[in-house]
């Protein structure tokens, strides 16, 4: 049961829903506790929910759990509490490192363009945000970053339609957390 409700989780953190996602890996990391993986998501979405000091402890927690995990998991632990610290070096080092072992990954090339935007390497960023929406066109959340680094960068025309498509597939998802999250970046970007 742990398992289905990280995978739920996944697919909500994935769509901008971080709330629900949130409540999802509370639940899984109850019925497993070892769960080193749920433990990860739910520090990261502790962070995209701006609660820092949920975010550290359960990255914390997280890396003790971490003796037994696989290469990708070792690297996902990595940098999960790389990001969270604020080590953005080390985050995108670790982050990289999960591209290379999951190269058809829509998800890895995704957390290593947030990782380089929050570094302000804008341009690599794009890159990785365009390779993770070839990997999945319907990835919501990667179409928005590609719609922001765009604008960022002087693109705002281009930016702007894929705030557009980000918004189309929020509304076909049902997600009005995502949805707003994107009129609100429409409205700075004009």
């Amino acid at each position: 049961e742990a398992l289905a409700l990280y995978g739920d989780a996944l697919a909500l953190a994935r769509s901008g829903n971080q709330m629900e996602a949130a409540k999802r890996l509370e639940a899984a990391v109850v019925k497993d506790p070892q769960f080193a993986m749920a433990e990860a998501l739910l520090a990261e979405t502790y962070d995209a929910l701006g609660y820092g000091d949920k975010a550290k402890l359960a990255a914390e927690k997280a890396a003790e759990m971490a003796r037994h995990a696989s290469p990708y998991e070792m690297a996902y632990l990595r940098a999960v509490r790389a990001r969270i610290a604020q080590d953005l070096d080390s985050a995108v080092k670790a982050y990289a490192e999960i591209c290379d072992l999951i190269p058809n990954s829509a998800d890895a090339f995704f957390d290593l363009g947030s990782v380089q935007e929050q570094r302000g390497d804008l341009d690599l960023a794009l890159l990785s945000f365009r390779k993770a929406v070839s990997l999945d066109p319907r990835f919501t959340d990667a179409h928005y970053a590609v719609g922001r680094v765009l604008v960022k960068l002087g693109g705002g025309a281009e930016g702007i339609g894929e705030f557009k498509t980000a918004l189309d597939l929020n509304r076909t998802a049902g997600n009005d957390e995502g949805a707003a999250r994107v009129l609100n970046g429409l409205g700075r970007a004009h």
